[in-house]
């Protein structure tokens, strides 16, 4: 895309990056849809566009000197239209949306031979767009790493919190190295600043009561105080988890996606009504440290980016009712071939 001379002091390029940086989980990238087949999604991205809820529009920082991006709402792009919020009316060619999923598995033996998948799914609240409704990890892109945006996501959102070895809470995530605890601090910082309720909050007995079911011998007033704690000792481990991409009913929908010079393969659903391409990667729980036991009936995993700690483990066919869109397409998908 062509751009125009600019007076302004600083490059698109940091443009773009000072405002993504500054407006986190509020601002997202725009791509192109250059070609499609079944093989194959090619992508390109808008160097000078960006995209936001517009009633988020008047939180976003730095907006006044950054006139060489365009911010369009994301509303309307869902609805394949270009609705520019801020500076510049732009004239884009097949614009379109990019999520990436985790979708994690956990194995149980019915028998010796039958092996059951089950997933763990959590609760969005009142804020989110499929509000009360059920999801696995899930995020807008914001990068040009689709490896790396899915992999944050998945570190920010998800941790399980259980006992360690010595009987203090702890926390276990995907990965524990200094880049990946920085994060999960940060989103844990968020969770309380934004989501953690107090008692004249309007759905905090709801909420309440959903924690203490589910985290059992956990007091939800004390999770503030006990997030904290973790932060401050860093008390954060790893579990195990291998990325599955062989199985038979997932095959045909293997698609490679390319953007720039690079290439990956996921699992891909593509929905036209939301104008959002959604790629998927799938996991199998292998394992937690011996001392570390989060997996029942009622799987201690949180999830911060809502106000509902409220985690269930259906069987992955059975994820359908109260499920988001593409967790209730992956559902029906592997419903329509799995053996019972």
């Amino acid at each position: 895309m062509a751009l125009e001379k600019s007076n302004n002091i600083y490059s698109i390029k940091e443009q773009r990056e000072k405002l993504l940086m500054l407006n986190y989980d509020l601002l997202y990238w725009v791509y192109s849809l250059d070609s499609e087949n079944e093989k194959e999604i090619r992508l390109g991205y808008l160097e000078d566009v960006l995209t936001c809820y517009p009633n988020q529009l008047e939180n976003l920082k730095w907006l006044k000197d950054n006139s060489d991006i365009t911010v369009v709402n994301l509303w309307a792009l869902r609805k394949w239209t270009i609705d520019v919020l801020k500076w510049k009316e732009k004239v884009v060619n097949n614009p379109v949306l990019l999520s990436n999923w985790v979708i994690e598995f956990v194995e149980a033996k019915n028998t010796r031979w039958n092996v059951k998948k089950h997933l763990i799914s959590t609760l969005r609240d009142g804020w989110a767009w499929d509000k009360m409704q059920r999801t696995t990890t899930a995020g807008r892109n914001s990068w040009n790493d689709l490896s790396e945006d899915l992999e944050r996501e998945h570190i920010e959102e998800s941790p399980f919190l259980w006992y360690d070895k010595e009987w203090k809470l702890a926390l276990a995530t995907i990965d524990n190295s200094i880049e990946a605890k920085k994060i999960l601090k940060e989103s844990m910082n968020y969770f309380l600043k934004n989501k953690y309720l107090k008692k004249w909050d309007e759905n905090y007995d709801f909420v309440k009561k959903n924690f203490e079911r589910n985290f059992q011998g956990i007091q939800y007033d004390k999770l503030g105080e006990i997030l904290k704690e973790i932060i401050c000792n860093d008390r954060i481990t790893t579990y195990s988890s291998q990325i599955v991409n062989t199985l038979e009913w997932i095959e045909k929908d293997m698609k490679k996606i390319s953007l720039w010079q690079s290439a990956w393969e996921y699992f891909v659903y593509f929905d036209k009504e939301n104008n959002t391409i959604e790629y998927r990667l799938l996991r199998t729980i292998t394992g937690f440290n011996n001392w570390f036991k989060p997996l029942s009936k009622r799987p201690s995993r949180l999830f911060l980016e809502s106000e509902n700690q409220y985690p269930r483990i259906p069987r992955i066919e059975n994820a359908s009712d109260w499920y988001v869109p593409a967790v209730k397409k992956f559902s029906e998908k592997v419903k329509s071939v799995i053996k019972n």
